[in-house]
């Protein structure tokens, strides 16, 4: 992208107002211009217009770059500990993108799932290096995937079940109980954003996310589709960002990209390690590690 600013003319729709405001900006605010403690039910870009940097001779200066305004390069071989939700790359061996397997003893496959607090640190991802020793054609997948709530048969809930995976919302008929705690902020609420078009998916359910207490509250649902936020009962593969990468004895694999993509909050990165094995390639001990470039707004 060049180094510049995008000024975007959009509107928002007031609940409280019950009207449009429209607004005109390089930030896409989500706050009524009359009183900012109302409710914004959804936001509509109308335009978008490229603006350019010059310098005191009006000339335009280009930096080619995919961070985001406002980020910073995060180079990290871990992931964010869930609790605290403030947590940025911290915590123990568990959070760590190491992988090792050992002959008959490790598993042949290993799933792991990594977490991101990105509710309050808007966060990017960008490209990502593979460091692996002693491989023989073993293969690596990381796919990105929702974090999924606990249900249970209900009967006059507000909850039914679309597609085997979905949660949407019932108007009391409904025959599915909701048995996770949605407050907590990986409870299950999996962010909804707009793509840079300023298109935002299906999503059928709100909720305000408290910055004092860090929760979650005041569910409620969004019929129509027009929400912030998805529930999911089963694991479902929203991307998938290396397939069956395979790896062959020792050395460093760069997956480069001049490209970024926007980390929705209760997301969940599943990396899978399968050693493989054939009638002439038996069970083998073998190494990986993954560093992942991510662009933040906070890096510690």
């Amino acid at each position: 992208m060049t180094y510049g600013f995008i000024e975007y003319t959009y509107r928002v729709r007031c609940k409280e107002c019950a009207k449009y405001h429209k607004k005109v900006g390089t930030e896409i605010e989500e706050v009524c211009p009359v009183n900012p403690s109302h409710t914004i039910k959804y936001v509509n870009i109308l335009d978008k217009q490229p603006k350019e940097f010059r310098d005191r001779e009006n000339k335009i200066r280009v930096q080619t770059t995919p961070r985001q305004p406002g980020s910073k390069y995060y180079f990290t071989g871990s992931a964010d500990l869930v609790d605290p939700v403030t947590d940025v790359g911290g915590g123990t061996l568990e959070n760590q993108f190491l992988f090792h397997h050992e002959v008959d003893v490790d598993d042949m496959e290993q799933i792991r799932y990594f977490d991101f607090n990105t509710i309050e640190n808007k966060t990017w991802i960008h490209e990502g290096y593979l460091m692996f020793g002693n491989c023989q054609f073993d293969f690596m997948t990381m796919d990105f995937v929702p974090t999924v709530v606990n249900t249970d048969v209900g009967e006059n809930t507000n909850f039914n079940l679309y597609g085997g995976y979905l949660l949407i919302p019932a108007a009391g008929n409904g025959t599915v109980q909701l048995l996770s705690d949605y407050t907590h902020p990986h409870g299950g609420l999996v962010q909804v954003l707009p793509n840079e078009e300023g298109v935002k998916p299906t999503a059928f359910w709100n909720a305000d996310w408290n910055s004092d207490t860090k929760e979650f509250e005041n569910l409620s649902a969004a019929p129509y589709g027009n929400g912030d936020y998805n529930m999911f009962t089963n694991e479902i593969i929203f991307n998938r960002f290396i397939n069956k990468i395979p790896l062959y004895g020792t050395g460093t694999m760069p997956l480069h990209l001049n490209d970024v993509e926007i980390f929705p909050h209760g997301i969940r990165m599943k990396v899978t390690a399968n050693t493989w094995t054939c009638e002439y390639k038996p069970d083998h001990s073998w190494d990986c590690a993954i560093i992942i470039v991510l662009h933040r707004e906070k890096s510690i």
